[in-house]
């Protein structure tokens, strides 16, 4: 993926999340999961692209859909009391990593 395209699905995504209403965070979304759930588990997307090219991946996998599902809800959780800012703090954070590597740098994938 170029890092245009990985810079304009942040901005997508950083986007829809602001349009999310104030009183709409848990509000119940996909199954289980809230809106805040969701856009936790989206977040983690950008978090491992940032975990893959610093500190490599875990290579003990990536668990169950009940572990998942768990590390999206947590994830939403970490967004804290304004989760559009704990996105747009992420999504800034990782853009300007992804913008820094080199071409060639090596993603540290299971």
């Amino acid at each position: 993926m170029s890092k245009d395209v990985f810079s304009q699905a942040v901005a997508f995504f950083v986007d829809t999340t602001s349009q999310v209403p104030p009183g709409g965070w848990e509000t119940i979304a996909l199954g289980e999961w809230t809106v805040r759930d969701l856009v936790g588990h989206t977040s983690r997307a950008m978090l491992t692209v940032e975990q893959y090219a610093t500190a490599g991946a875990d290579r003990e996998g990536f668990g169950s859909s009940e572990d998942i599902a768990d590390r999206g809800r947590a994830a939403g959780r970490n967004l804290g009391d304004d989760p559009v800012q704990g996105v747009k703090d992420i999504a800034q954070r990782v853009s300007a990593l992804v913008a820094s590597l080199p071409g060639d740098h090596p993603m540290n994938t299971p």
